[in-house]
């Protein structure tokens, strides 16, 4: 089983996602690329596509204008394609084909977190969740560690 300092807990996806305009023609039903930002008050469509690169080593990515440059150290180059042909569609693609979805969180982690060091005891902290019911703030979670009050006090008692 592997463990954090076993893995590379950093990494990279380099992912892109590119939106290309047409122009769409009335009469032909033809699609022009639109390559300027000046709209002409004509119909357009857009498509999208995106790529994925999977590899282990270490990269780079150069993304410019007119092209993208991949430079990997070695490896293997896994390059995943996902048509559109919208950006939803790529988005969704790459993340339950490629990477996939992100973990839930918890739903307690969502809310108000109150945390201090050194309470002296059980009665300070009810007093603290007291308050906060008593001012009409919400609180999710208390963080309290006993441990501590425990080894100060035998400390004051020697």
């Amino acid at each position: 089983m592997l463990t954090v300092r076993d893995s590379n807990i950093y990494g990279t996806h380099p992912f892109y996602l590119e939106t290309r305009y047409f122009e769409v023609d009335s009469t032909s039903g033809n699609l022009t690329l639109v390559t300027g930002n000046s709209s002409t008050g004509k119909d357009y469509v857009s498509y999208s596509h995106g790529v994925y690169l999977r590899n282990a080593h270490g990269q780079e990515i150069l993304l410019r204008p007119q092209n993208i440059t991949w430079r990997t150290i070695g490896g293997s180059i896994d390059l995943y394609f996902f048509a559109g042909p919208t950006q939803q569609e790529v988005t969704a693609a790459y993340q339950k084909g490629a990477i996939g979805l992100p973990a839930m969180q918890q739903y307690f982690a969502f809310g108000f977190h109150q945390c201090r060091w050194g309470y002296a005891n059980w009665s300070q902290v009810e007093e603290v969740v007291m308050n906060y019911e008593k001012f009409g703030i919400p609180l999710e979670t208390i963080w309290y560690i006993p441990t501590i009050m425990r080894v100060e006090c035998l400390l004051t008692a020697l």
